[in-house]
């Protein structure tokens, strides 16, 4: 029967775009420490008992056209309807990040006797675990692929591909997607940060500026990638190498965000007591050097592709062009699949062009004020406070629109179901409910992208240290905690038409609220000379406890120069 040839036709093509993709996540997620993991073997789509049983069972004729209202039908007969009305996406916003110049490991809070300070910190910060969303670190957060509603309508369209097929097909829904549900995204940032700090008649410039490499890659552990190499076998270890390159790691080598900040004495100064406060900027010229040293850049999909089920099948009838039909596919999984990485992986070396504008705030005190010891005279409490308000900047951001079930219920697809209705369906309605399935299938993978004007609005940091710095010792010690927190973006200005802004969903493309607590340590080893002194340190902090940002940590050696 044609019809049902159709949709054994339909299950090939879904069945190759599914296993092309998690063949090609099988080579790309794993990533451990610059590693890359595979055990040799090429994967051949039609090298599968799946669908060479459905090949097999199938008689095409070469060249068979088929029509609008027969591929509906298929559509409709084995529920892809109503998995078009589930959303892919739970969220379009890009992740949260936190600028380099705000960690508390490059503050320049040193007891500096001599009136300059030049320094370069040399660091390696890495996040093991993104935050996709407030509270989760796992990529099928942001994805909704294991929701109850669509798995449920996963399933039942595969109960029905089961009758249809007459066959025993085995697909387990829930166990094949729960393989990648503790997927992420590691980053990692390795440079070095230029300082300095000039003291002019008891006024304070300092100013920060790093330069360094950014990595992102998709991750799991060795444990889950084993586990899934098992399920699906892996690529060819030089295949695997170029597919990662191309689609799953992004990097950027380049310059970060200035910060300059100035600062006075507050009241009436006392030995080894002080209130300063003060003003500083972000400037956002994060430039870019060098792109791809390991991985790409990913642009933002502005001119969404076409995907046609009606070329597909009839590509597909041919035993000589069904490469082709593959072949879209494939390129479509791929489109798909880079679009996403550019919201997950690529991502500017600042703050993503907002200028920033706030005030500071500095103390030291003495524990001697408290404690009368004399070891308390070698013990001090320092004080760091930075307030600053985010100017907005248009730049893209992905949308998806607000689910809209009113629109399926008005085209009564049910219409193709019923043998006494689906006769009656012209060939002009059939092929515009085709256009508008094949419309909603695009949207389920590629957000709409328009120019947006964004409003990060506040970030404020807290750090507090317990200084040891004796003045006759050579060595000195830092340990304290750092609280750092942004709050949520606002979206407005987005450049739709009226009818398409009143269907986008706003708040799925805006980023949350994200802080972190932060312990950090600094071993420091003074150089006393007659006209300078040199300052050597060992420093390391790391997140213990955040929401909507990963924790990561960071490790530096700094020297400094003091004259």
């Amino acid at each position: 029967m044609r019809f049902k040839k159709i949709l054994k036709l339909f299950f090939v093509c879904v069945l190759c775009c599914h296993m092309s993709g998690v063949a090609a996540m099988d080579d790309c997620f794993f990533m451990e420490d610059n590693e890359l993991f595979g055990n040799g073997g090429e994967y051949d789509i039609f090298n599968n008992e799946d669908v060479n049983a459905i090949l097999d069972t199938t008689i095409f004729k070469v060249g068979e056209q088929v029509s609008p209202k027969e591929v509906v039908a298929a559509l409709v007969e084995i529920s892809v309807v109503k998995l078009l009305e589930e959303d892919l996406f739970l969220s379009t916003a890009p992740l949260n990040k936190r600028s380099l110049v705000t960690y508390p490991l490059f503050l320049c809070d040193k007891d500096y006797a001599l009136k300059w300070d030049i320094g370069v910190n040399l660091f390696y910060n890495q996040t093991t675990r993104m935050n996709f969303t407030y509270d989760s670190s796992c990529l099928f957060c942001y994805l909704g692929l294991l929701q109850p509603n669509l798995i449920d309508k996963i399933n039942g369209a595969i109960d029905k591909i089961r009758e249809i097929l007459g066959q025993d097909f085995d697909f387990d829904t829930i166990g094949t997607l729960s393989l990648f549900k503790h997927a992420t995204c590691n980053e990692r940032r390795v440079g070095i940060m230029l300082q300095g700090l000039r003291e002019y008649r008891d006024v304070r410039f300092h100013f920060k500026f790093p330069f360094y490499w950014r990595e992102r890659n998709y991750y799991l552990t060795p444990a889950e990638q084993e586990e899934i190499e098992r399920e699906f076998g892996a690529l060819d270890p030089d295949q695997q190498e170029e597919f990662q390159a191309e689609h799953l790691i992004s990097d950027r080598l380049g310059f970060g965000d200035f910060r300059f900040e100035v600062d006075f004495p507050v009241g009436r100064q006392k030995k080894g007591f002080y209130w300063r406060a003060g003003v500083l900027t972000t400037l956002p010229i994060n430039i870019a050097i060098i792109d791809g040293l390991m991985g790409s850049v990913y642009k933002k999909c502005q001119s969404r592709p076409s995907f046609s089920f009606e070329e597909l099948f009839s590509l597909a009838t041919d035993p000589e062009t069904r490469p082709e039909a593959e072949k879209i596919a494939e390129d479509f999984f791929l489109c798909a699949l880079d679009c996403m990485s550019n919201t997950f992986l690529d991502t500017t070396l600042g703050r993503d062009r907002h200028l920033g504008v706030g005030a500071l705030f500095r103390s030291k005190v003495p524990f001697s004020t408290l404690i009368k010891k004399s070891w308390a005279e070698q013990v001090f409490y320092k004080g760091n406070i930075t307030f600053e308000y985010l100017f907005p900047y248009m730049k893209c951001r992905n949308f998806i629109e607000c689910p809209d079930i009113q629109a399926f219920l008005d085209r009564h697809f049910e219409d193709y179901d019923d043998e006494e209705l689906v006769d009656e369906i012209t060939e002009a309605r059939a092929r515009d409910d085709l256009e508008f399935l094949e419309e909603k299938f695009v949207d389920k993978f590629f957000p709409y992208v328009y120019m947006t004007k964004v409003r990060p609005r506040i970030e404020l940091t807290w750090s507090n240290k317990l200084s040891y710095e004796p003045p006759s010792k050579i060595f000195g010690l830092h340990l304290g905690l750092d609280f750092w927190i942004k709050s949520g973006e606002r979206l407005s200005n987005v450049s739709a038409s009226c009818e398409r802004k009143k269907r986008l969903d706003y708040c799925k493309a805006t980023r949350g609220l994200a802080y972190q607590w932060r312990g950090l340590g600094e071993f420091i080893f003074r150089v006393k000379r007659q006209t300078k002194d040199l300052y050597l340190s060992l420093n390391i902090d790391g997140a213990f406890a955040s929401k909507g940002i990963g924790k990561d940590f960071m490790v530096t050696f700094n020297i400094e120069s003091n004259f």
